[in-house]
């Protein structure tokens, strides 16, 4: 390979580090069956979409000159963001990804690294309400799971599964006011999700 092959490939290799740093190295979220519904193939789609989006752009990058690429970098040597560069079809692509990356409980919510510390959470005195519902659930509380939501994929029977659920909770213990993060002590919701036959993790 000549020289300036290698150093083209080497600007491409740096330029799409810098475009898609999230998205070179993503792995499908592993979803396992527990409590709520279970779609372990919705993530097989965006993988399809990211690795097109990723082709797409080395395949843009490799029809472009040396001299074209180099304008791709700032003077200090690191790349710029594609649109400063008048480069459209990368900047077009990583946004695609960002609009359509699911979120992490899209398929469901017993999922590989977020499942549950029970070891941990039964040695509270009290949970809040976020808590008492992920546990009821099987993953690890971790405060509006919803925040970011909009616009992104999910199965929306997870959402309904997810508010049923919490509106359960809600109706048969008091909270106070949400405002004050109120809590329940642990034995009196263990009990009633056990006397209420709610699915739970075994």
């Amino acid at each position: 390979m000549g020289s300036d092959d290698t150093i083209k490939q080497e600007h491409i290799r740096r330029i799409l580090r810098q475009r898609y740093s999230s998205w070179l190295g993503w792995k499908k979220p592993q979803v396992l069956e527990g409590v709520g519904p279970y779609h372990p193939q919705k993530f097989d789609y965006f993988d399809a979409l990211r690795q097109a989006a990723i082709d797409a752009s080395k395949e843009t990058l490799q029809e472009m000159s040396l001299d074209r690429l180099a304008e791709s970098f700032h003077a200090d040597g690191h790349p710029k963001p594609a649109h400063e560069y008048g480069e459209a079809i990368l900047a077009e692509q990583n946004m695609l990804l960002w609009r359509k990356e699911p979120v992490w409980f899209a398929g469901g919510f017993n999922v590989v690294g977020r499942i549950a510390d029970y070891s941990h959470w039964l040695n509270m005195k009290s949970w809040s309400l976020a808590e008492t519902v992920a546990l009821s659930i099987g993953f690890e509380p971790c405060g509006d799971i919803f925040e970011g939501l909009v616009g992104r994929p999910c199965q929306t029977d997870v959402v309904a599964f997810f508010e049923k659920r919490r509106d359960l909770i809600v109706d048969n213990f008091d909270w106070g006011s949400e405002t004050f993060n109120s809590k329940n002590e642990v034995r009196g919701l263990c009990e009633w999700l056990s006397s209420a036959e709610v699915e739970v993790p075994r």
